[in-house]
């Protein structure tokens, strides 16, 4: 079986964000705080966010880091408070599953600039290679499996700001929580093996 999605029939779904609780952490105290709304979940939600860069060679350390559970979505500016230990802890757990979309090279750069190794990742795109889903991108993946459409007009805004836009916070959060929901919805479809996804960094 085949999923694959057209642009008319995205264009006619419903424009959704993210209802829960969202938890934004910019120092140490904050983020222990709300590492609380995440205890004893097993499968979350996982992204990050980047100042995007306008100049050749420019880069910019991962600003943003985000945990979805199904009512709670917390959010994590890494570049002003490090990554605190109950949150390493949970990132490198391989039996909390953390879902994400094509994460290796936000894995990659947690290690390179936090010395944290992610463990216990499924990729969304990899599972979807299976039914050889069409496109292969978040958006039309939460279009296939979720029935609805996410904006991703935030996507290249500034994430180092001090304080972020109610819009920012949104997509963030969205994006994040897709991603655990459109796996949640992967798991009942035939021949899947999560396990074998696994990336262990």
């Amino acid at each position: 079986m085949e999923y694959v999605l057209n642009k008319d029939t995205l264009i006619n779904l419903p424009l959704f964000h993210f209802t829960g609780k969202i938890h934004f952490a910019s120092t140490l105290k904050e983020s222990d705080s709300i590492l609380s709304f995440l205890q004893d979940e097993q499968i979350l939600g996982f992204d990050t966010e980047t100042k995007p860069s306008f100049k050749k060679g420019e880069h910019h350390p991962i600003a943003l880091l985000q945990l979805a559970s199904q009512d709670h979505v917390c959010l994590f500016a890494i570049s002003k408070t490090g990554i605190p230990s109950r949150l390493k802890y949970i990132l490198q757990n391989e039996k909390i599953l953390k879902i994400g979309q094509e994460p290796g090279y936000e894995i990659n750069k947690l290690n390179e600039e936090h010395g944290v190794k992610v463990k216990g990742i499924i990729d969304l795109v990899s599972l979807a290679k299976q039914w050889k889903c069409s496109p292969l991108n978040l958006k039309s993946l939460a279009a296939i499996f979720l029935k609805i459409r996410i904006s991703k007009s935030a996507r290249t805004s500034n994430w180092e700001n001090p304080v972020l836009t109610r819009k920012q916070l949104l997509y963030a959060a969205t994006d994040a929580w897709v991603c655990r929901q459109i796996y949640l919805e992967m798991l009942k479809l035939p021949s899947i093996n999560p396990p074998s996804h696994q990336q262990k960094a």
